[in-house]
């Protein structure tokens, strides 16, 4: 009589019930969310008010036209906190202001409101540094510019060296209210080891989206992209040329309605989209991918705030055969699941939560005087998480598809001008210790990219 082991599949039930039970209260605590009431404007509702004068400052004529066609708030009309509060998420949002501050002043007449920006430098110095999981630290440097050649497009370039050799450029054009499209334009260049799958990697992804405004905070979109990767070793693509050439078609729905586009602290910001990778003809890959990434910044005081995020990604096709094996989820590390040795989960799908509590220490503040300055600002942040993830389908070597928790506590160093630099320490593989984590991306941003 045959001995049938049960512990294996005991085992996978176990983990697919932890996936689950963590998943639903995560969506436990968005709809709580969802259903509460957040800090509410400053500025009060009162039918009474008519606003009678709109006042810009800080900018000249020209651009003072641009901001009072871009307002819900009108002269002439009442006074709504609503719009108000939308108006100033807006202008934040759109990437050319440093700052925006909107005050009302009440008398006789009405109200009058006074729109105070302040303009980033058109041509600013970019400093470009970085860690993955997989590469080292490496640094570099380029420019950026809130108004290109003066046609009003948001542009970034910049290079770096190190653990990898990045060249990347980054065009866009702010969402103004009154544009018909959107668009996003990235182009990588990377030459690396890829240190988690052994091979050495030469790659080129470019990305171009297309989207439209359905609602104040809405967007939906189509992406075309593009992946040309070589490898030194004949296992890792699925071409016999050792070179992938992989296409992108896809559709996505956005929305977001944080209060800034940069060190948010509250609002929403979630996509849904669906992609597909390979074309009949031109690539080898085929399959599908659906990515639900969802987060949210809840202030709970001045200082203190809560960030929920929830990634997950599922795939058709089996790694090797449709999936590349460079396309592999590597879980653990600094930028997925804190607290466990990279690579310590990999697959075709994956799913990553993490849950933090954030106490802004000292709010982002200017610390050098002149031109340069207007973009050379610290602020300091603490916090408290946890992380939650999966890996599976397909998995093969070191990695497998159990269910991984960390915890941990970090500080963050808040620089609009790199955007933020975190120093974490980490608890949660059985048997280890205590993981140091240093990043200069926040870890939502970071764990959406193929090189993390």
């Amino acid at each position: 009589m045959h001995h049938i082991d049960l512990q294996p599949r005991a085992s996978q039930y176990r983990n697919i019930s932890r996936y689950l039970h963590f998943l639903s209260a995560l969506m436990i605590l968005f709809l709580i969310l969802i259903s509460s009431t957040t800090q509410g404007a400053v500025i009060q509702n009162d039918e009474t008010r008519i606003i009678r004068i709109i006042r810009i400052e800080g900018i000249d004529r020209i651009e003072k036209e641009l901001i009072l066609s871009e307002l819900l708030s009108r002269e002439g009309e009442r006074l709504s906190a609503d719009n108000v509060e939308a108006d100033r998420r807006h202008l934040n949002r759109l990437g050319i202001f440093r700052s925006v501050e909107i005050s009302e002043r009440i008398d006789a007449e009405g109200a009058v409101l006074t729109i105070t920006v302040v303009p980033r430098g058109r041509y600013l110095p970019l400093v470009d540094m970085g860690s993955s999981d997989g590469n080292s630290f490496s640094l570099g440097g380029g420019i950026q510019s809130s108004d290109l050649f003066g046609g009003g497009l948001i542009f970034s370039g910049s290079a770096r060296t190190g653990g990898e050799n990045r060249l990347q450029i980054q065009l866009e054009n702010p969402k103004f209210r009154s544009s018909l499209l959107d668009f996003q334009f990235s182009l990588q260049g990377i030459n690396r080891f890829n240190d988690l799958d052994k091979f050495r990697e030469g790659s080129v992804h470019t990305e171009f989206r297309l989207s439209r405004r359905l609602s104040e905070n809405l967007h939906a979109g189509g992406l075309m992209g593009w992946v040309c990767l070589n490898s030194n070793r004949p296992d890792i693509t699925l071409s016999r040329t050792r070179t992938d050439q992989i296409p992108e078609l896809g559709f996505f729905l956005d929305y977001d309605d944080r209060n800034k586009m940069v060190i948010a602290n509250k609002g929403w910001n979630n996509e849904i989209q669906v992609s597909r990778h390979g074309l009949s003809g031109i690539s080898e890959s085929a399959y599908w991918e659906l990515t639900l990434d969802f987060r949210r910044y809840q202030p709970l005081t001045e200082r203190h705030g809560l960030f929920l995020s929830a990634l997950s990604r599922t795939r058709t096709g089996n790694i090797g055969q449709e999936v590349p094996v460079h396309q592999y989820f590597h879980l653990g590390g600094t930028n997925t699941v804190r607290g466990w040795h990279r690579d310590s989960g990999r697959g075709k799908n994956e799913f990553i939560g993490t849950a933090e509590y954030r106490y802004r220490v000292m709010e982002p503040k200017k610390v050098l005087t002149g031109r340069f300055g207007d973009s050379v600002f610290i602020g300091l942040e603490l916090s408290l998480f946890a992380d939650a993830g999966k890996a599976w389908g397909n998995s093969r070597g070191p990695g497998n598809d159990r269910f991984m928790s960390g915890y941990g506590i970090g500080l963050k160093l808040l620089m609009p001008f790199v955007n933020v630099i975190r120093l974490e320490f980490a608890f949660g593989e059985p048997g280890e210790g205590i993981f140091p984590c240093f990043a200069v991306t926040p870890k939502a941003e970071k764990q959406r990219e193929r090189i993390r």
